[in-house]
Order: C-alpha cells, then structure tokens, then sequence
C-alpha cells in the first residue's frame, strides 16, 4: 500500500507477510447503533398523545362556545333531544355512524353520485367530531345540578370537557367513553335537525 490504511474493525489488520504499507495504518472501531430504547419511544408518544388530546380538548371548547354563542337554539334542542329521547339517540348515532361511510362509498362508485360523495365524506367527520359538544355540556350541566350550584352552558361545557378528557384517559375504558358518547351526541343532533323539541328556552341554567 503507497499511502496510509485506515479499516475499521474491532480485530487488529492481518497484514500478509509480504505486503508493506507506506504510510500510516489507522485502526478504528466501528460505531456500532444502539437499538432505540422501548420506554423513551412509550414517553414519546405518551406526550406526543397528552398534546394532541390536549389540543383536540381546546379546540372542541372553542367551537362549543362558537355553538352555544351563534347556535343556541339549536344547542338547547340538542341537550333537550339528549334528555328526552336518549336511548333513540344512541340508536340512530350507531346507524349513522356505520352507514354514512358505506354510503359514501357506495356514491364514490358511482359517476353521478361521486360529487355527492364528496360532500358527505367531509360532512360526516365534522359531525363525528362536533357529536360530542351536546355530550359534554349535558354531562356538566348534570354535575353542577347534583351539586346544587348554578352554572351556565360555557362553565358546563368546561367541566364535561374535564371530565370527558380525564376519563378518556383510561385505557379501554376512554374508548368505549368516546365510542358512546360519539353515539349519543351524534344521533341527539339527527334527530333534532329532523324533528326539534318544542319551547326549549335559549339558555338553561341549573340551580
């Protein structure tokens, strides 16, 4: 070898007895990669899913107050279909839950139903996400009148919201929560835009 030998290797080089090197023989050892470790990848994505509850929990406050602000009728008649009628609610939110997709479907297969399909994909995750708006501020409302204290929409919606997220924490149990909930708001919200309740006031405090 004219020049210098530079190898990497956790063994010193054989050199055959009639070779020579010039220059320089340099021996390194070879960076050998480590496995990652399997608790910081379960810390990592344990934050990485604390912050994207966290984020999902303040958004859904912020388009509950957008409901309860510009849609109050509409929210009150949700709470109320909730109150009135919730074993049909979870009914028809399971029928809609399964079959909206397969219908969606169904259009996309089609050429003169694709643009519709289109149209009641997006509509369809909206509705899933914003079912759980009615659930939450139900669930608020209830504890302030078990306690006796007076509340309003806003502070019911916060405090469903807290309890919503911390139960949804818990493993098989948050997402059988979010499964049913999902339901229960999903088909209050159906019904009502089918058949709303009657003389349901704009804003319902609790005493």
């Amino acid at each position: 070898v004219g020049g210098n030998l530079t190898y990497w290797s956790d063994n010193q080089a054989s050199v055959d007895s009639g070779a020579k090197v010039v220059g320089k023989t340099v021996k390194n050892t070879p960076v050998i990669a480590k496995a990652p470790d399997p608790k910081k990848i379960l810390g990592v994505l344990t934050i990485f899913g604390l912050v994207v509850k966290l984020v999902s929990l303040i958004s859904t406050f912020i388009l509950g107050l957008l409901f309860i602000h510009f849609l109050p009728k509409f929210t009150q008649n949700t709470l109320e279909t909730l109150r009135v009628k919730t074993w049909p609610s979870l009914g028809i939110g399971f029928i809609a839950l399964f079959i909206t997709p397969i219908l969606a479907v169904i259009l996309f297969i089609t050429v003169i139903g694709f643009p519709l399909g289109l149209i009641l994909l997006p509509l369809y995750f909206i509705a899933v996400y914003l079912s759980r708006l009615a659930v939450v501020i139900l669930v608020g409302q209830q504890i302030f009148k078990q306690t006796k204290n007076k509340t309003n929409d806003v502070l019911s919606l916060l405090i469903g919201l807290i309890v919503y997220g911390i139960l949804t924490l818990i493993p098989i149990v948050g997402g059988l929560v979010s499964f049913f909930v999902i339901l229960f708001g999903l088909g209050a919200a159906l019904i009502t835009l089918k058949n709303p309740p009657q003389s349901v006031p704009s804003v319902r405090k609790s005493s």
